[in-house]
């Protein structure tokens, strides 16, 4: 066991935290989101099965020889989840919450600020977890107490997935949900670019009520997105919302290609988005006539050879990450993985 010296050093080395968490997710976050093109077309790194599995593999030896290295922790758990195993994820989060109760026992000030971060970190990655368990109720009670404790979590996602917890819950209730809200609308939110696309169509019916919050669009865009960046599942939900935020800024070509990809991931409103979408391409056609011009407008063979490429770039991100971690590079590291990533850019 380390002293508590060094603990405390290493929990303020590492102070942050997002809705699912591993050493890996400020570095990212450092580096930005991606952009609405490579989001869109699928082209941006996720770490493969390999990297996770070399996680299981060696951070369980570590913990039972130093177990009070917390965001180690983190890093098995979220490697699990990543690999489909979310009761080992689960059961890892149970380790830490015994870990931090033994560390919280006469801590100083200093350690318990520290500590009050991890607390933050077990509660968000059990909350994402359970969520993707379909453990609705659970995960709400976990996030919430999540975002008691940091409420300013990064790029609001906790909040916003709370709410998209609570509005997936309710179309598992009542499926006909799926067609009259997304999960801003059921959460009786508006953007604030408005919410009357150009097309006279979103991907969804329903009236908002007029006591509707109106929230920054710049900060739902980057929930939302986050949510999908690090969220740990890249749900079809959320790429529709992202579709209707796009639509009401009359960003139309990005609209278009949410709305894509959400159908491709099996969005249960699939009627109600092709007509959003096909609204959209009927928009563009009126343009053409009406400004004599000729526009550039994208096809569903386009759509997916861009996102069949996107799927062969990452296979080759995967590939020579694979070569690199066999022969023991630090494949997380600014330098190795921007050297990955421009070899896969070269292939593809």
């Amino acid at each position: 066991m380390k002293t508590s010296a060094a603990i405390l050093s290493l929990l303020l080395a590492s102070s942050s935290g997002p809705c699912i968490w591993d050493s890996d997710t400020l570095a990212d976050e450092l580096r930005g989101l991606p952009d609405g093109l490579r989001l869109l077309t699928g082209r941006w790194h996720r770490h493969s099965a390999d990297y996770y599995a070399a996680r299981v593999a060696k951070l369980p030896a570590q913990l039972d020889e130093h177990d009070g290295e917390l965001a180690a922790y983190d890093d098995l758990a979220v490697a699990h989840e990543r690999l489909g195993d979310r009761d080992a994820a689960l059961r890892v989060m149970d380790r830490k919450r015994k870990a931090l109760d033994a560390l919280a026992e006469g801590a100083s000030e200093a350690m318990a600020t520290a500590l009050r971060e991890h607390r933050y970190r077990e509660l968000a990655n059990r909350g994402t977890f359970l969520a993707h368990a379909g453990r609705f109720d659970e995960a709400i009670e976990s996030l919430e107490a999540a975002l008691a404790l940091n409420p300013a979590a990064h790029f609001g996602r906790e909040r916003w997935q709370i709410e998209a917890i609570r509005y997936v819950a309710a179309c598992r209730r009542d499926p006909s949900l799926w067609t009259t809200h997304d999960f801003l609308s059921f959460a009786n939110v508006l953007s604030d670019a408005g919410g009357a696309p150009v097309t006279g169509r979103s991907s969804y019916t329903a009236q908002r009520l007029p006591q509707a919050r109106v929230v920054a669009w710049d900060e739902l865009h980057t929930a939302v997105v986050g949510m999908l960046r690090f969220g740990g599942l890249e749900g079809a939900e959320l790429y529709r919302t992202l579709g209707d935020l796009h639509l009401a800024k009359q960003d139309l070509h990005l609209a278009w290609w949410a709305y894509g990809v959400a159908l491709e991931r099996g969005h249960a409103a699939r009627e109600s988005i092709e007509a959003a979408r096909q609204a959209i391409v009927e928009h563009w056609k009126e343009a053409v006539v009406h400004n004599r011009r000729k526009l550039a407008i994208p096809t569903d063979d386009e759509f997916r050879r861009v996102r069949a490429s996107a799927a062969r770039w990452l296979a080759e991100f995967h590939r020579l990450e694979r070569e690199a971690l066999a022969r023991g590079a630090d494949v997380a590291s600014d330098a190795v993985l921007k050297d990955l990533l421009a070899r896969a850019d070269a292939a593809v």
